[in-house]
Parts: structure tokens; sequence; C-alpha cells
């Protein structure tokens, strides 16, 4: 079986998250590159892969040496590297930091309890609650989701449906997060208050009851899976 190798810029390595849990990848940092291996060319590669901003894509040979994709000719050889799983290389702790930031700017909105029900697309949860949950949930429940977590043992799930425990749900008024039992005092603000809050469109902004509010972008959030939410290491002091 043909194994191929992706290169990408170390710029782009938020990208990763994207691919964190898919078995078997080893990655390798070369100047200012990663190199991603591990990658079984069967035609059948995963479009999360086949997403990734690469430099180049190689096949690589049982001698180690590196042919273009589609190219009968090696180019190069594989370089001498100290490999790594993808698990070690980008923990999910890591990533997922940055969510825990809160700002502290208030926006000229006011958000003002509902009488309707509205459909849940977020949960703010505790990681302990969320591992307990994990360990006799489905498996179709666990990959519908994905994840991000913080150091403070709080943990964004998206997904539908979103497990069943103890948290604060979010729903989407066109985009903007609002907490579950609230709307925005006039909705035709959503729009221009997501604008502000998200020019470049690339994260969830998520308005909270006191006026704060959060920016998270997309590209934290990993899929989820029974192990991964089980080694999230819980942080004791």
């Amino acid at each position: 079986m043909k194994e191929q190798v992706v290169v990408i810029a170390a710029a782009d390595q938020e990208f990763l998250g994207h691919v964190r849990c898919i078995a078997g990848l080893r990655v390798a940092v070369r100047a200012d590159q990663i190199w991603i291996r591990g990658i079984l060319d069967d035609g059948n590669v995963d479009l999360r892969i086949r997403q990734l901003p690469a430099i180049h894509r190689y096949i690589l040979s049982d001698n180690d040496q590196l042919f273009p994709q589609n190219g009968h000719t090696p180019i190069a050889y594989l370089p001498r590297m100290d490999w790594t799983s993808m698990l070690q290389f980008l923990p999910l702790e890591l990533p997922t930091a940055a969510f825990s930031g809160q700002s502290s700017e208030r926006i000229g909105i006011r958000l003002v309890p509902s009488s309707q029900v509205q459909n849940p697309v977020l949960l703010r949860c505790n990681l302990i609650d969320l591992q307990s949950w994990v360990d006799s949930a489905p498996e179709i429940r666990i990959k519908c989701l994905k994840m991000v977590a913080d150091r403070d043992q709080n943990v964004l799930v998206m997904g539908h449906p979103l497990p069943n425990i103890p948290g604060t749900s979010f729903w989407s008024c066109e985009g903007l997060l609002l907490p579950a039992g609230f709307v925005l005092e006039f909705p035709v603000l959503a729009p221009i208050v997501l604008s502000k809050c998200n020019p470049e469109g690339d994260a969830l902004v998520m308005i909270h009851t006191d006026g704060s509010w959060q920016r998270i972008p997309l590209a934290l959030f990993v899929a989820a899976s029974r192990s991964g939410i089980r080694q999230t290491p819980l942080e004791t002091t």
C-alpha cells in the first residue's frame, strides 16, 4: 500500500486540528514546514487531509524516495526527521486554551427572556461531566460532535444531538450564539453585532446575559472521540 506525505507551512499549524483524530498520522517539523505521514494513498484519502493547505504532496516509496503525485520519477528522499504521533504533537488541551478569554467589552445590546423554545446548537459544560457521559454514550452519538476545551475544564460542544448533561446551551440567532431562553431585545441587530465581533467570518461569537461576549475561532474545534475526551487532562492545583 502506498503512503502519502503532506507538507504544510508551520504558520498553518492550526489546520492540523481538523485531522488530529485520524488514526496513524505522524508529524515532524523541518525549518518552517510541518511534514505529515501515515496517510494510506488507497484512492480514498480522508477529505479532511485533502483539504489541508498543502505546499507539497508526495507518494513515499519503500526505500523512502519521494514521488510527486501522479509522477513516475523520484525527486528526493524523505529527510531524516524526528517523527511523533499527531496526538502527541497536538495535544487536545493546547490549541483550545484561547477560548477561555472572555471579552470585558460590553456591546450595545440587551438580552431578554424568551417564551419560545429554540433548538440548541452548542453546549458549554464541564469536562468532568462530559467524560462521565462519554463512558456510556453510543459511538454514533460521539462521532457527530466537535469540541474545544480550555484549561479551566470548560468545554464547548457542537453537533446534533448534543449530550444530555448539565451545562448552558446556546442557539443560533442568524449566526450569533445566544443562551437558551434568551433573545435579543432587538433581533434586527444580530447581523450588525456579528459583523462587528467576527468580521472575518472564521469564528463563533457567543453573547452572555451580562452583555459580555466571546469569539472562538472555528479552527480550534476538533472532532470528538471517546479516547480524545477521556485523555483530555484535568488541571489540578
